[in-house]
C-alpha cells in the first residue's frame, strides 16, 4: 500500500470513530483466530461502561460491506414500528418454494424467522413496509450508507446497502440504550428475539449474515450484544473468504467466542 493510501484509511479511520464519539480507542491483535480458520476479518467492541472502542484490523473494521441478514435486525423494528408485524407472533404462510433449508421451508413468525434467519419471510415484509417507508426509517435509524437500489426485497442481500462493523457496533449500542427512532417497546422485542444465552449475571444476543458476493467471495457476520455482571458491551465480527470453506457459518461464532473468551467477556 501506498503512504497516499496508507494517510486516507488513517484519515477515514478516524473520522469514523469520531463519529462514534467513543473517549477510548484501544487497537489489540486478533489476527490469529482468523489466520487459524484461514479466514480474513476484523472484529470490534464497544464497551458502554468505559466509553471505549476496541478494535482488531481497523482498516477493515472501518470498510463497508453488504449487511445481509445481520439487517434483520432493522427490518423487524421497522416492520414492528410500522405496524406491518403486529408482533414476535406475526405469522406468514409459507408459499410452498423450496428455499433448500427444512429450517426455511415453513410456516414463520416474526420470531421463528429471525432465529431461522428465513430470509423469504423478511423479503415478504420488506415488500409490504415498501420503498417509501424503509427508506424513511433507514434515514431516520442512520443505517449503513442508507441504500435502497436493488430492489426493495434484495438491497441488503445483493443490492447497494453497505454497513462497517465500527457502524454496527454504533448502530446496536442504540438498540442496547433503546435510542432508536422506535418505541422502547419495539426495541425491547427484537433484543429478546436476539437474545441467545440468558442467565444470571450473563445476556447474549446476536445476528448472523452472510452474503455470497458475484465472485463467490463469501462474507460473514456475526454481531450482538453482551450483557456481563450489569454492564453492557456491543460487538461485530466479520469475516471473509475467496474460497468456499467448510464450517464457514460456524467460524464466525468460533472466532467471536475465543475473542471473548480473552476478554474475559464469555459466559
Amino acid at each position: 500500500m501506498s503512504l497516499n493510501s496508507r494517510l486516507l484509511v488513517i484519515l477515514l479511520f478516524t473520522i469514523t470513530l469520531n463519529c462514534f464519539a467513543a473517549q477510548k480507542t484501544k487497537v489489540m491483535d486478533f489476527s490469529k483466530y482468523f489466520q487459524e480458520y484461514k479466514v480474513e476479518g476484523c472484529f470490534v467492541l464497544y464497551d458502554l461502561q468505559q466509553d471505549q472502542l476496541i478494535i482488531s484490523n481497523p482498516e477493515r473494521c472501518t470498510t463497508s460491506f453488504l449487511p445481509a441478514s445481520t439487517f434483520k435486525v432493522l427490518n423487524s423494528l421497522i416492520a414492528l414500528e410500522t405496524g406491518v408485524a403486529t408482533g414476535k407472533d406475526f405469522l406468514i404462510k409459507w408459499d410452498g418454494t423450496d428455499h433448500g433449508s427444512a429450517g426455511w421451508n415453513r410456516d414463520h413468525t416474526l420470531e421463528s424467522a429471525f432465529k431461522a434467519s428465513a430470509y423469504w419471510y423478511y423479503q415478504e415484509l420488506a415488500r409490504r413496509i415498501g420503498q417509501e417507508r424503509m427508506q424513511h426509517w433507514l434515514n431516520l435509524a442512520d443505517y449503513g450508507n442508507k441504500n435502497l437500489n436493488g430492489g426493495i426485497d434484495q438491497f441488503w442481500l445483493k443490492g447497494d446497502l453497505r454497513i462497517t462493523p465500527v457502524e454496527q457496533t454504533r448502530f446496536l449500542t442504540k438498540l442496547v440504550k433503546e435510542t432508536l427512532p422506535f418505541s422502547k417497546a419495539n426495541q425491547q422485542l427484537v433484543k429478546e428475539m436476539m437474545t441467545e444465552i440468558d442467565s444470571v449475571g450473563y445476556r447474549f444476543g446476536a445476528k448472523t449474515g452472510w452474503a455470497i458476493l458475484d465472485d463467490k467471495t463469501n462474507i460473514g457476520w456475526l454481531v450482538g450484544f453482551i450483557q456481563k455482571d450489569g454492564k453492557w458491551y456491543t460487538f461485530a465480527t466479520n469475516i471473509e473468504s475467496k474460497t468456499g470453506i467448510t464450517g464457514f457459518q460456524q467460524i464466525r461464532r468460533d472466532i467471536t467466542s475465543k475473542i471473548l473468551t480473552q476478554l474475559s467477556l464469555d459466559k
